[in-house]
């Protein structure tokens, strides 16, 4: 008991010292947007993980300090789960059906286009009639090549320099809401919009919280960039993760397998829509005007029906609202209930998984978990210092143990 209230002791001072610092850099009133809801929680600055806590679930916040403050990681931890493969097509995947469905409606089109073209064939008359019916076919084929660049586009968020921060979100939101595997290629929506959204990671492949942190860190400044090899969030992230191997790999390694026991549930969005865009490549906009907020996981099943789907047309319909709200107090109202949404269908993913959620304290008692290959790196890493710098068994056993005896030879080199 002594330790857990001292944790929150700890999480508290961070928060009020946090809170006191950034008090002095901005004055408008977007910061309390995500203390305005029921579940108590508080905005982790400096990149120092806090206790978050959701209607029950447990787990730790922070911030992607010092380059992107305004980005928030929340990480929830379950172990014994029971539905990793359900969870995966729930959470992660786009509907099945939509995409049947999709298949479904190209088959037909693809079908009556055949049927049209044969009807023509045999109904061919003299060649009077052929003439007069060329025009109508040449305008339907190009109407057809129109509708198809034109779908194409929406679904690739091609997005021109021209295009004005809402045309940029409304694509974005299109290519979500219709379950595209690949809704956020381009790089200008992360400029634009706040996007929110969550992945499943396997916990057993991860060794700290910090190596997460810098992952999402290094993936969300790719995305930001404006670069003609523009990725996905997900592929940015695993390899981040996964050191920049390849896609495969990285994917075996650290997404939801079948054998997964521990599971951690990463919710990562941006807490201050009034701050100024997040790098200097992204489109500039206006610090008093509010930001759409553009959820990355609209496409998967749990938010094509029911309950996901209404809190999602919510947010699609406030998009625009938000985007023309000129005052820091409409700005304000508006964060504050897209941060509402926001942990409603965070709240929504949680209750899926079916195992015990476990509380997070620090870096160190997640790193209890995987013990067994955090002391196989360790010992790796003692072999590789011990016979790079000459330190024997015997004095890596002494006070300050292998730390003290390198940090002695490296300064010997350099006095």
């Amino acid at each position: 008991m002594s330790s857990s209230s001292s944790g929150e002791t700890r999480s508290q001072i961070r928060s009020n010292s946090s809170s006191n610092s950034n008090s002095n850099s901005c004055c408008c009133s977007c910061h309390s947007s995500s203390n305005s809801s029921s579940s108590s929680s508080s905005i982790a600055r400096g990149g120092e993980f806090i206790k978050y806590e959701l209607k029950g679930f447990t787990g730790l916040s922070a911030s992607l300090f010092p380059l992107l403050p305004q980005l928030r990681v929340d990480i929830f931890l379950f172990k014994d789960i029971k539905n990793a493969n359900t969870l995966r097509e729930t959470l992660l995947l786009p509907p099945r059906q939509q995409q049947q469905q999709q298949q479904q409606q190209q088959q037909q089109q693809q079908q009556q286009q055949q049927q049209q073209v044969e009807q023509q064939q045999h109904q061919r008359e003299p060649t009077t009639h052929t003439r007069s019916s060329a025009p109508s076919n040449n305008s339907n084929s190009s109407s057809n090549n129109n509708n198809c660049s034109s779908s194409n586009n929406s679904n690739n968020n091609n997005c021109s320099s021209n295009s004005s921060s809402s045309d940029i979100a409304s694509h974005a939101l299109s290519s979500l809401l219709s379950g595209s595997l690949s809704a956020t290629v381009d790089a200008a929506v992360w400029g634009v919009g706040r996007v929110w959204g969550f992945l499943l990671l396997n916990a057993c492949a991860l060794l700290s919280l910090e190596q997460l942190q810098v992952a999402l860190l290094r993936c969300l400044c790719c995305c930001c960039q404006r670069s003609t090899k523009s990725k996905s969030f997900f592929t940015e992230f695993i390899l981040a993760l996964s050191g920049g191997s390849s896609i495969s790999a990285a994917i075996n390694k650290l997404t939801l397998q079948q054998d997964t026991r521990n599971l951690l549930l990463v919710s990562f969005s941006e807490t201050l829509p009034c701050s100024s865009c997040c790098s200097s490549n992204c489109s500039s906009s206006s610090s008093s005007k509010m930001k759409p907020l553009i959820p990355f996981n609209a496409g998967c099943m749990l938010f094509s029906k029911g309950e996901g789907r209404s809190i999602i047309d919510e947010l699609q319909l406030s998009a625009a609202a938000a985007a023309d709200a000129a005052a820091a107090t409409n700005a304000a109202a508006a964060a504050a209930a897209d941060e509402e949404r926001r942990q409603k269908l965070l709240l929504l993913a949680l209750q899926q998984i079916e195992g015990e959620n476990v509380p997070l304290d620090n870096a160190s008692t997640y790193s209890s978990i995987s013990r067994s290959l955090q002391q196989q790196q360790q010992q790796q890493q003692q072999q590789q210092l011990q016979k790079l710098y000459g330190v024997s068994n015997a004095e890596a056993q002494l006070p300050g143990g292998l730390h003290a005896a390198v940090i002695s030879r490296v300064a010997a080199r350099h006095i």
